[in-house]
Formats: C-alpha cells, sequence, structure tokens
C-alpha cells in the first residue's frame, strides 16, 4: 500500500510517507521476495519496480535495490514504463495519479476495469458537486 501512494502521488511523497518507505525494508523480518510475490499476485509488480528504483537512484534508500533485483533490470511492463514517463513528463495533473494506479495492473483486463472504475468514480463525484450547487 505505500508504495501504491507513493506511486499514485507521481513519486511525490510526503515526508512521513517517504519515511515510512525507508524504515520498511530496515524492519527486521522484511523480505524483498516475499513483496514482490504479493506484488506479483496482485498483478503491481511493475508498479513496484518504479518505486523501488525511484527510492534506490533518487532517494538513496539501499533497502529498496533488493526489491529492484528481485524484480528484475527494468519494469515488467513497458505499457505502465511507458505511461509512467509520460506522466512526470506532462507534470502529472491532478486526478491523473489514480487514473494511472488503476490502469497499472500487470494483467490485460485489469486496466480497463480498473480505469472504468475510477473514471466511473470521478463522475459520480463530479454529479455530487453539481447536484448540491446552489
Amino acid at each position: 500500500m505505500l508504495a501504491l501512494n507513493a506511486f499514485k502521488d507521481g513519486l511525490q511523497a510526503l515526508p512521513w510517507s517517504l519515511e515510512d518507505l525507508r524504515r520498511i525494508v530496515q524492519t527486521p523480518g522484511f523480505s524483498a521476495e516475499i513483496l514482490v510475490s504479493r506484488a506479483r499476485h496482485g498483478r503491481v509488480v511493475s508498479l513496484l519496480w518504479i518505486v523501488a528504483d525511484w527510492l534506490f537512484e533518487e532517494i538513496g534508500a539501499a533497502g529498496w535495490g533488493a526489491v529492484r533485483r528481485a524484480i528484475g533490470s527494468r519494469p515488467p511492463s513497458a505499457r505502465i514504463a511507458g505511461a509512467h514517463r509520460l506522466a512526470r513528463t506532462i507534470g502529472w495533473p491532478p486526478k491523473l495519479g489514480l487514473i494511472i494506479v488503476a490502469a497499472s495492473s500487470d494483467g490485460f483486463t485489469q486496466p480497463v476495469r480498473g480505469l472504468t472504475l475510477a473514471l466511473a468514480g470521478i463522475l459520480r463525484r463530479k454529479a455530487a458537486k453539481l447536484t448540491q450547487s446552489p
């Protein structure tokens, strides 16, 4: 959840969130292999690789290098890596993180389902605001 949240926020984690990410890999009993296994089961291993790479390369959180190595030399999904690069290039506008996370499943059908649910939630919220306007 910490990694998903950091990804959703465009790798601009709040200080306390960043500290949690630094600490979790230093916790006794932490296993990069178990984390990666759970990410594979949840079909978010590419997203995890991107977060691990950011934490290791840009933040200097050495423990995240083990997570990245447990996944491989690059994110498994070129689609997710490309969407992430594009989002960072255009500045990660509001709500984009939610949409990108919704579409960031390593599976084939889950991104469509995730996007549909994310867009439905955004539209429902906008409709609720319109009906509450004076």
